[in-house]
């Protein structure tokens, strides 16, 4: 998406505290920004090598189930899991 169809995110909350720091900014779509403000508990963000900050949704908590963090091998019975 062209960055001039973007908002810029305060990626940790600006109405929490955190600083207006070009560091701390992403540009999202307007859609992405309201859903991570409405519901941050369905978005994981991590930032990678080169320091761009991704935003991954997930699904509802009562989907995912207590199974573990986000981006596992797979469910717990999952033979990769297993120990050899």
């Amino acid at each position: 998406m062209p960055g001039t169809l973007c908002e810029v995110d305060h990626v940790h909350g600006w109405a929490l505290g955190s600083p207006t720091d070009i560091d701390q900014l992403a540009l999202t779509c307007g859609w992405h920004n309201r859903f991570k403000h409405t519901s941050p508990d369905q978005i994981h963000i991590t930032k990678d090598p080169d320091g761009r900050y991704i935003y991954r949704l997930l699904p509802p908590a009562d989907a995912r189930g207590a199974t573990g963090p986000p981006g596992g091998t797979g469910p717990p019975d999952d033979p990769l899991d297993r120990a050899a």
